[in-house]
């Protein structure tokens, strides 16, 4: 996982360095950013199932940065932007003999289904999302811009202590088939975002966004909103005073 880590920054550090020395792809922001997140569950409305969470919404934070892909882009106002963020959240899921993982509470650690019957145990998971949205920013007005993109999400899950077993805790090994099966790593995201310039090197964003396991939302015997997480996001992004450092000050396209 800390490959994935350095990857990551690897890909910051090399978009960062190449709009440094031109004008295209163009380094905006870096970007902080805070988040809740809805994540749909009808596991509990089906099986009767003690437990399972029926409303789970969980805190998250990350980072990332902001580059103008091509500016202008379709029309004078308008540019085509990526967004490479990393986001971190954590929370404790319930695993059953069936192999269904569900999201829980410390409280129902263990669960229970209609028959009585417990789950195997319950942990607190770790997720790590990779995002990279690719939108259409349309400036409005001098200081504001609404960005609407997609993004080919990822998203990495790992048991991360505070573990609770009925019999052993390798039990919880069998979370992972749930959890990396379906390609529930995958889950491709649209992104809504308003962004508001405070100044000439702060702005602040709110975003909306939305994901699905592909391969769930097919499954007939689920409801569509099974697995679908909805998330909104504030954003406070600067612009780096050196982020132009190297560029030719001759360029008026710089």
């Amino acid at each position: 996982m800390n490959r994935l880590i350095r990857a990551f920054a690897g890909l910051i550090l090399s978009l960062t360095i190449t709009s440094a020395v031109g004008a295209e792809p163009g380094f905006q922001s870096i970007t902080l950013l805070f988040s809740e997140t809805w994540t749909g569950n009808a596991y509990h409305l089906y099986n009767e199932a003690t437990g399972s969470e029926g409303v789970p919404i969980d805190p998250t934070a990350g980072g990332g940065a902001r580059f103008n892909l091509v500016d202008p882009f379709l029309f004078e106002s308008g540019a085509l932007t990526v967004d490479p963020r990393l986001v971190v959240g954590a929370r404790r899921y319930l695993l059953y003999p069936s192999g269904w993982v569900v999201p829980t509470q410390l409280e129902t650690s263990l669960g229970g289904t209609e028959n009585l019957e417990p789950g195997l145990g319950s942990a607190r998971v770790l997720a790590l999302t990779i995002a990279a949205p690719v939108g259409l920013e349309i400036g409005l007005g001098e200081s504001a811009a609404l960005t609407v993109g997609l993004s080919p999400t990822v998203v990495f899950r790992i048991r991360a202590g505070d573990a609770d077993y009925l019999n052993d805790i390798s039990d919880l090994n069998a979370m992972y088939p749930f959890f990396y099966g379906r390609l529930r790593w995958l889950r491709p995201e649209l992104h809504l975002a308003g962004r508001f310039d405070l100044s000439e090197y702060l702005s602040f964003a709110i975003r909306a966004t939305s994901s699905i396991s592909i391969l769930d939302l097919a499954d007939a015997t689920l409801p569509w909103w099974d697995q679908l997480q909805v998330a909104g996001t504030f954003e406070l992004s600067a612009t780096p005073p050196l982020s132009g450092l190297f560029r030719n000050p001759d360029d008026p396209d710089a």
